[in-house]
């Protein structure tokens, strides 16, 4: 058994529109994994050949690409496994030892296999009957999911069946337009896939219709060991307060800011949109933020309206790093009724 943690998001536009309209004029997120996958499993492509962006020196990202894509006939769901690229140096990974002092630390470096692309795999479960998908997380803390929206946002840009391209320019791949069908001429549409965190409202709604009772609030975040001989961060602030002396994180240790305070309405909504800001991506520096009411003693956690849990299930494992990718979809699709059942 492994435990997974699933956090869905609900597919707010995917498909080609024209400017200004709401609707798509043609596809889904269905039609768009379906030339996915026809994409990078029928075309001869090597997974080198699969990123669909440029990324180029006033780049902060990173090139991602598609390591599998599998569906099931039954569900219609889809299963995308990317993988993220992560920097090197002429062929070679560069890292420190935690435990060396800030500005007089060594850097070393470990060689990459010839032909080989450094990264880690990221797994998204898309459910194109109830329009979400779902960050599938094991080990890893990263999600993937900005990189995913970029990745599927080119493809459909470039690669799609309805792209049109110019086939007398062998000089470079010139994009003329979008039509539904081959017999169409092209026009300009705009290709777009968009998603939002799906977010019950019902604890929100309870906070903010009892914003007068409100009179502490808290963040919490978790410090967790990256690797056994690093520098415990925890240890370090402990040592700064005279309370012990430093060790290693053995586990994870949980860090939390309280304040005694009542927000205004105003004040409330800009701390909630903050949060909303800061978790988009499921990224947030604080895992979550809280208040307590009078008359109460446990926190009300904003982290309660997302539709967000973890999971025990039997998957296979090619390595240490990945997944089966076929296992994970199958173990997803039998345990699918109590997994979608966070989105109600």
């Amino acid at each position: 058994m492994e435990e997974i943690s699933v956090r869905f998001y609900e597919i707010t536009e995917c498909g080609y529109y024209k400017t200004g309209e709401d609707e798509a004029a043609f596809g889904d997120i269905s039609d768009i994994l379906s030339q996915l996958h026809t994409w990078v499993h029928e075309g001869g492509l090597a997974l080198g050949e699969t990123c669909t962006f440029e990324v180029d020196d006033s780049d902060d990202g990173m090139p991602t690409y598609c390591f599998d894509l599998v569906s099931d006939d039954v569900t219609g769901d889809f299963l995308l496994v990317t993988w993220n690229e992560v920097p090197s140096v002429d062929g070679s990974i560069p890292s420190v030892l935690a435990r060396q002092a800030v500005g007089n630390t060594e850097v070393q470096f470990s060689d990459i296999p010839e032909n080989s692309i450094p990264g880690f795999a990221t797994y998204f479960w898309f459910v194109p009957a109830r329009n979400v998908y779902a960050t599938i997380r094991f080990r890893n803390r990263m999600n993937g999911r900005r990189n995913l929206y970029r990745y599927l946002n080119d493809f459909m840009a470039k690669f799609s069946s309805y792209t049109v391209v110019n086939k007398d320019n062998h000089e470079e791949h010139e994009i003329l337009g979008y039509a539904f069908d081959d017999a169409d001429e092209p026009e300009h549409f705009w290709p777009r896939f968009r998603s939002q965190p799906v977010r019950k409202p019902g604890e929100l709604e309870y906070i903010r219709d009892n914003q007068a009772h409100i009179r502490r609030l808290i963040k919490k975040n978790a410090l967790e060991p990256y690797v056994d001989d690093h520098l415990d961060p925890w240890g370090t602030l402990l040592t700064a307060f005279g309370i012990s002396e430093p060790q290693e994180i053995q586990q994870t240790h949980h860090v939390r800011y309280e304040i005694d305070y009542q927000p205004t309405q105003d004040e409330l909504e800009g701390i909630i949109e903050q949060w909303r800001e800061e978790d988009a991506d499921g990224d947030s520096k604080w895992i979550d933020v809280g208040v307590i009411m009078r008359g109460e003693q446990v926190p009300r956690w904003f982290g309660n309206s997302l539709a967000r849990d973890k999971f025990d299930i039997e998957v296979q494992r090619a390595n240490e790093e990945v997944v089966n990718s076929r296992s994970l979809l199958s173990e997803l699709v039998r345990t699918r009724r109590r997994m979608l059942d966070l989105l109600d």
